[in-house]
């Protein structure tokens, strides 16, 4: 079953539906329907929003032949009760092109209504407001091993209420983790090990640059495409914790495609919180229950299924010669691709001369990024640091 973010809300801490007195429930529309509008940019912040309760030609149109008189033309404001659509889906990537190529996607940057040419401006921003703040926290705490290892505890912690990354089957999540050697004498900080690096493409690559296998499912010399795996325990800069949901077709080759998706080889998205196995009622059963299921290694993490809502990954390094341990820094962070590289790449490959394809290659390989929250294709959703003891 695919895109079942509805069932992943009724199977975590959040459903009402089951137990309508749930004291932590919050409805679909509690999160997406918000009926506040906050912008620090702006400086706004209203507790409710007011809107006319119809929308018809009243005072506020210019004047023309013929009109009703005033009164009958008056539309009275409804001070409270109304709410806006907050569907995001940290698409901030399509948002972009949008701003970069409204003439050949067909919209309309300027808001004939209003006035505004800032209407892109304001979705950009309430885009990073969310991921910064309604999405997931990372935490780190790192120590040396007697052994002279760098050992980093990373806990990821799912905030809203579903799966994340939740939708269409491609999004993921990557939770990158840096360990920095800091300069001395203006000298740049030193990256010494990492694992999650991506290049200006938004492709993980390894500690040369170069591409990882896993990432366009390579082939090995047993004939079997590589993925990444869920990891509870990461070694090498060539392992990456993704947290991600892949397909295999009746050929049993990963495909991103709603037609040729017949079994799910590793669904290791955030749970929500209170996520439990046998679900929250034994209403929710058969399919619907195991749509909620993770597969492949996660299944086989009790921390990453104990109900928390959260994932811990336990890094152990070992870095380079002549690293000075007073000047090392390790930092973590969560981020995430709305459509990975892999994924353009599969359309790419099935439709090499179509004109979609080929417009959305364009769109992608002319789209600038520099300097935006979203350079190099991913966007940051949380992070945190910490010095070894």
């Amino acid at each position: 079953m695919e895109q079942a973010t509805y069932l992943e809300w009724l199977n975590s801490a959040y459903e009402n539906e089951f137990q309508t007195d749930n004291p932590t429930g919050k409805s679909c529309q509690d999160c997406h329907m918000s009926r506040d509008y906050r912008d620090e940019n702006l400086g706004v912040d209203l507790a409710s929003l007011a809107t006319r309760i119809a929308a018809i030609q009243d005072e506020t149109y210019p004047e023309a032949e013929n009109l009703a008189e005033l009164r009958d033309l008056t539309v009275k404001a409804r001070p409270e009760g109304f709410a806006r659509h907050n569907f995001r889906g940290l698409n901030l990537f399509l948002v972009e092109m949008f701003n970069q190529f409204d003439d050949i996607l067909g919209v309309r940057k300027f808001d004939f209504m209003t006035g505004s040419m800032r209407d892109i401006e304001h979705a950009k921003a309430d885009f990073l407001r969310q991921a910064r703040n309604d999405v997931a926290d990372v935490s780190i705490s790192t120590h040396w091993t007697d052994a002279g290892v760098l050992e980093a505890d990373v806990t990821i912690v799912n905030k809203v209420g579903h799966r994340f990354p939740s939708g269409v089957g491609f999004r993921r999540a990557v939770l990158a983790v840096e360990v920095v050697e800091t300069g001395t004498d203006g000298a740049a900080d030193r990256i010494v090990w990492a694992s999650g690096r991506v290049n200006e493409a938004g492709v993980l690559v390894d500690e040369r640059g170069e591409p990882l296998p896993s990432e366009f499912f390579e082939t090995n010399a047993e004939g079997k495409q590589v993925y990444q795996p869920h990891y509870e325990v990461i070694t090498s800069p060539s392992q990456v914790q993704i947290y991600e949901t892949l397909l295999w077709s009746a050929k049993h080759k990963f495909t991103t495609s709603f037609l040729h998706g017949c079994s799910v080889v590793k669904d290791n998205r955030l749970l929500p919180r209170g996520w439990k196995k046998e679900g929250p009622n034994p209403a929710l059963t058969g399919h619907f229950l195991e749509a909620t299921w993770p597969k492949g290694r996660a299944t086989q993490d009790p921390r990453y299924g104990d109900s928390s809502g959260s994932d811990h990954v336990q890094y152990r390094m070992t870095l380079p010669e002549g690293i000075e341990r007073d000047r090392v820094m390790v930092k973590a962070e969560l981020f995430y691709q709305a459509i990975p590289p892999y994924f353009l790449k599969q359309i790419f490959d099935a439709s090499p001369k179509g004109n979609a394809a080929q417009r959305l290659h364009f769109l992608c390989g002319n789209a600038n990024l520099d300097g935006t929250p979203i350079e190099n294709w991913k966007l940051p959703v949380a992070r945190d640091e910490a010095t070894p003891k």
